[in-house]
């Protein structure tokens, strides 16, 4: 579940705080990199029933993708590169973890990178 704006959230009849995003730590280190036009976004986290990511997003000015993961599922998903972002990544027991994606280089800005 998520919101742009504020709200209030139950479930269960219980209230549900807001998670506030965190940097992640040698438990949730969030990784990406780049594969052609995709981000290749990993979190070196275990994913066993009790212990997993439940899901990771990306999140630019111009959209929100969200990629729901499993328990004994790799902790890992691909999102084509738009504008320049936060990926979030959400533990079940320990909360939402953030990292900004590195600003968006041109193709032929990268390519001429190559080149040289």
């Amino acid at each position: 579940m998520y919101a742009l704006g504020e709200g209030a959230f139950s479930c269960c009849g219980v209230n549900l705080a807001p998670l506030e995003a965190e940097e992640p730590d040698g438990e949730h280190c969030i990784k990406f990199e780049r594969a052609e036009d995709e981000w290749y976004v990993t979190v070196n986290h275990p994913m066993t029933k009790d212990h997993f990511i439940t899901f990771i997003a990306y999140v630019a000015p111009d959209g929100v993708t969200i990629k729901k993961l499993y328990p004994e599922q790799e902790a890992g998903v691909r999102f084509r590169i738009g504008m320049s972002g936060v990926i979030y990544a959400c533990c079940n027991r320990h909360g939402l973890f953030r990292l900004p994606t590195p600003k968006r280089v041109s193709r032929a800005h990268h390519m001429r990178a190559i080149e040289r």
